[in-house]
């Protein structure tokens, strides 16, 4: 489909959505940033979040870090749709408007919407409050970034304290080169294929079933961590799939005004680490996974 027709058609569609909700309300509601913050600092609560990558895999498309994958889809879809007391699932804040949004970003909105509001229609239930996957993505698509500084630090002080084991790829290094993770009393890392996570997922999950069920679970690894993070939750651990806060968080403390590219980020062997001094962040590394 030729890509302005594609866009006219994406318009057109949402605006007919937009009267609809005017008129009778979203039919699927999105806590606000702070309010999904304030839901994930009660010291029970997990999350796990969904961003437009997770939806398009359960359409059967891949991405690409993570190829399609009918039983990660299936994962995906379980989590979605799970419910407790003590979970919440964020998905994108894209269903009450999008003029909190850049312009670039409301048209690649409207667009996934023409092609992935059945999906949300036919996993979210609609009497249920979903959080804002943006508690991740607080800064670089944001018209306002007034509040993203104070989103940060309000992250950051769900940790405060806490020993924490971060399951990320090798090459995520969240909270090396920044303060994102100064505040947890102690970080443990267990790294994992930087790309094409779920193939080593039963050797992921079984490593994070030994993790000291006290700790703070941080998972960071793609579409692999929404079944996990389920299957750990389910298992009495608290989990936070905080997604690409890091990345987000880097970008909002060099005032990017794009997404720029982060040296870290293809860092991945022992002697790379070391050359770069991040000596502390291999100390922390407890678990190499398939990398």
């Amino acid at each position: 489909m030729n890509k302005k027709v594609k866009q006219m058609i994406a318009d057109t569609v949402y605006e007919m959505y937009e009267v609809s909700r005017k008129t009778r309300g979203p039919k699927i509601h999105v806590l606000s940033v702070d309010d999904t913050i304030k839901a994930i600092s009660n010291p029970k609560m997990s999350m796990i979040r969904f961003g437009d990558g997770e939806i398009q895999m359960i359409r059967g498309k891949a991405l690409a870090f993570q190829k399609s994958n009918q039983e990660l889809a299936e994962g995906l879809c379980e989590a979605l749709r799970a419910h407790d007391e003590n979970l919440i699932i964020t998905i994108p804040d894209i269903f009450n408007g999008l003029d909190q949004y850049e312009k670039p970003s409301q048209e690649f909105w409207k667009d996934h919407l023409l092609f992935c509001r059945k999906i949300y229609y036919e996993n979210c239930d609609p009497k249920t409050a979903y959080g804002s996957t943006s508690v991740s993505r607080c800064y670089s698509t944001l018209r306002d970034q007034s509040k993203s500084g104070a989103w940060f630090a309000s992250m950051r002080s769900i940790w405060n304290g806490k020993k924490v084991t971060v399951v990320e790829g090798a090459g995520s290094h969240t909270g090396v080169t920044n303060d994102l993770l100064d505040s947890a009393a102690e970080v443990e890392r267990i790294l994992c294929p930087p790309s094409q996570a779920y193939a080593a997922y039963q050797e992921i999950l079984n490593t994070c079933e030994k993790i000291d069920p006290e700790r703070l679970v941080l998972l960071s690894i793609g579409p692999s961590a929404k079944p996990l993070g389920l299957a750990l939750f389910r298992k009495g651990y608290r989990i936070l799939d905080i997604g690409n806060l890091d990345t987000e968080y880097e970008w909002y403390r060099a005032g990017a005004k794009t997404k720029t590219d982060i040296p870290k980020h293809h860092i991945l062997t022992e002697e790379e680490n070391i050359k770069a001094g991040y000596t502390k962040y291999l100390y922390e590394v407890v678990t190499r996974i398939g990398c």
